[in-house]
This record gives structure tokens, C-alpha cells and sequence, in this order.
């Protein structure tokens, strides 16, 4: 019984060393981290500037300092949530405002520096881990199964990049875990209440990026 004992007290050990891990990686240098092409997009967006703008502002046959470019990954003076939207719609209508949006309004509270931006995602990745939790006991009833689930998904070095990377890359996985949890959870126990939360996770998943649909057709095929 003694070692039994002690291989399940290490075991609990080894499990929550991974998942503080896994939130230390997320949070670990966000701002000193080169901002990418597609996070300076998304701050671009969300701050309510179109590439039209920038691009008579900017591509005038003249270098350019980085403090001018700089002050388009800020609000734009006398912008609103609307200009967000526009932007989108104008630009790039592939991409749903559900993040957009978010990021504006974190932009708004914290700033717009790297550390800032990067931060949204990283504690939204933070959401799929008691998810994943759920899924896991969803899928197996077994607790050991699920905080094993939850532990690889902590510390996967996907998740990780996506984590820190200011797009809507770690709302999309909340989305797709928590759209599998309350699928399977209805198909269980259907009744009113969890199929109106399987309905939400699809609408949740269908406004962070349109290629959720592919979640979608899966879970029609396992139906």
C-alpha cells in the first residue's frame, strides 16, 4: 500500500508541476518576442485603421521611422468599435470582429504595447485547460484520465505558440473543446439547457474564425 501511496503523491506532484508550467510558458517574455505580420494586422484592426490609411500615409517613397508606424498598432484618435468592424468588413471580411473587438477593448483598459496585446490571448488559453479537464472526464469518467489531458494540453508547444500570439488562435481552441464538451454532454443528457450551451459554443466558435466549420462537419460525421 506504502508505494502505492508514494507513486500517486508523486504522480499529483509530476501533474501540477506541468500545469504551472504550462502557465509560466504562457506568460513567460510576451513582450520581447518579435511582433509578427499578423499581430501587427490584428492590432492595426482592432485599433480601427484600414491599409488604405496607412498606405497613403505611409508608402510615400520616403524610409519611414518605426515610432510613425508605431502609432498605427495604437487607437485611432476619435475611432469606435464601429471603425473595427468597418475595417474588417472592408479589408478583410474572412475574419470575424468577435476578437477584434476584444482586443480593442483590452487595448483601451491596458495599452497597446507587446506585452499587452499578447496578454489577451494568454490568459484566454488559460481557459481551456479546466475544458480540457471537463472534456477529458466527458470522454473516459476518469479523473487520472483528465488531469493527464489537461497536463499535455499545458504544456503543448502549440498551444504555447498560439498562447502567445496576439490573434484569435487561443479563443478558437476554447472554442473547439468547449463546442466538443457540451456536444457530448447533450448527447448524454439532452435537454434544453445543454444543447442551448452546444449552440452558443458553435456561435462562440463561428465568430472567432469561419475554418470552425471544419469542427462543425466532424462532429456531424460522429453524430
Amino acid at each position: 500500500v506504502l508505494p502505492m501511496s508514494k507513486d500517486r503523491f508523486w504522480l499529483k506532484v509530476l501533474l501540477v508541476a506541468m500545469l504551472l508550467l504550462g502557465v509560466f510558458f504562457r506568460f513567460a517574455n510576451l513582450g520581447d518576442k518579435v511582433y509578427w505580420h499578423d499581430e501587427a494586422y490584428t492590432s492595426l484592426r482592432a485599433a480601427g485603421y484600414t491599409r488604405g490609411e496607412i498606405d497613403r500615409a505611409i508608402f510615400q517613397n520616403q524610409l519611414i521611422p518605426a515610432t510613425r508606424l508605431q502609432i498605427f498598432q495604437q487607437l485611432k484618435p476619435g475611432s469606435n468599435a464601429g471603425d473595427t468592424v468597418r475595417s474588417l468588413a472592408q479589408e478583410d471580411p474572412q475574419h470575424p470582429p468577435l476578437y477584434f473587438l476584444m482586443a480593442r477593448g483590452w487595448m483601451q483598459r491596458f495599452g497597446s504595447s507587446r506585452t499587452a496585446s499578447r496578454s489577451l490571448p494568454a490568459l484566454l488559453s488559460l481557459l481551456s485547460l479546466p475544458l480540457m479537464y471537463k472534456l477529458a472526464m466527458e470522454l473516459f469518467a476518469s479523473p487520472a484520465a483528465a488531469v493527464w489531458a489537461t497536463g499535455l494540453l499545458a504544456l503543448s508547444p502549440f498551444d504555447i505558440l498560439f498562447a502567445q500570439t496576439a490573434r484569435q488562435y487561443s479563443l478558437l481552441t476554447v472554442a473547439v473543446i468547449a463546442s466538443h464538451f457540451f456536444l457530448l454532454r447533450a448527447l448524454r443528457l439532452p435537454t434544453v439547457k445543454h444543447w442551448s450551451c452546444y449552440t452558443l459554443s458553435l456561435a462562440l466558435g463561428f465568430y472567432c474564425q469561419p475554418l470552425f466549420g471544419l469542427t462543425v462537419i466532424g462532429h456531424a460525421v460522429y453524430i
